[in-house]
């Protein structure tokens, strides 16, 4: 029997979840490099965590096109209805993220990005606390910095919000 569309999309995430193990397996760097073991391996961690949003947004989506396929409306908007409002809140902050991870470099916040009408939480001159807790300063070329937390909490939401949309 083929996986449900459902049972895809929580394998995704526990797949960008899995990502919290890569540190913990690092060897500890030569002493003459910085101490930070992912950036000494090579890893960017602020990317990495915003490329782990991106395929959290795509989890999301890619399922809602599944789920309901002839429907008109995109992204945010066919969602409204389906999950709770806190939930919507959520889906706002990961599509903005998920715009800046994946059009933009490394998560940089710039004024493009930034005074696009399609933003909902990243807008210029306007600091906003995330539900994640990520303090956005409302800067011009901002970068963005999320942490393992930050993903991990943002797959717990998006675990909430597919278990909304399946039913």
């Amino acid at each position: 029997m083929a996986p449900s569309d459902y049972s895809i999309a929580l394998k995704q995430l526990s797949t960008l979840e899995s990502f919290q193990y890569v540190e913990g397996n690092l060897k500890d760097p030569p002493f003459s490099m910085p101490q930070d073991k992912m950036r000494s391996a090579g890893i960017d961690p602020d990317l990495w965590y915003g490329l782990g949003i991106v395929g959290v947004w795509s989890a999301i989506d890619a399922f809602g096109e599944r789920r309901t396929p002839t429907r008109k409306n995109s992204g945010l908007r066919r969602f409204k209805n389906d999950v709770a409002p806190g939930h919507v809140a959520i889906l706002r902050e990961l599509d903005d993220l998920r715009s800046l991870f994946a059009h933009n470099f490394a998560g940089v916040a710039d004024r493009k990005s930034l005074t696009d009408r399609r933003r909902s939480c990243l807008k210029l001159g306007q600091p906003n606390r995330l539900s994640c807790g990520y303090q956005f300063n409302g800067k011009e070329d901002e970068r963005i910095k999320l942490a393992l937390s930050d993903l991990k909490y943002y797959v717990s939401q998006a675990r909430e919000i597919l278990a909304c949309l399946n039913k």
